[in-house]
């Protein structure tokens, strides 16, 4: 454990409280340190829930759907990205 694991640093971080240099040392330790990095973790999801929601949809197709959809696709020659 080293100075970075106490609440205070915790606080000054979240708070955006730190100066660059301690905030570049507190991030360095939170790449090693779980238990930091997970408090860090928890508190963002607290802090702003909205971008921790599951929003994907789930679609539900039959197996003659999805080879039309790959047949009708394969053609085209296009490609896209799904986020």
């Amino acid at each position: 454990m080293s100075k970075f694991c106490n609440r205070e640093w915790l606080i000054r971080y979240l708070s955006d409280k730190l100066v660059l240099d301690e905030k570049l040392e507190y991030l360095f330790h939170l790449d090693e340190c779980a238990h930091c990095w997970e408090a860090v973790y928890n508190a963002t999801k607290a802090k702003h829930p909205h971008f921790y929601k599951m929003s994907a949809r789930q679609l539900k197709l039959s197996e003659k759907e999805l080879s039309s959809l790959e047949s009708s696709e394969s053609g085209q020659g296009e490609v896209f990205e799904v986020a």
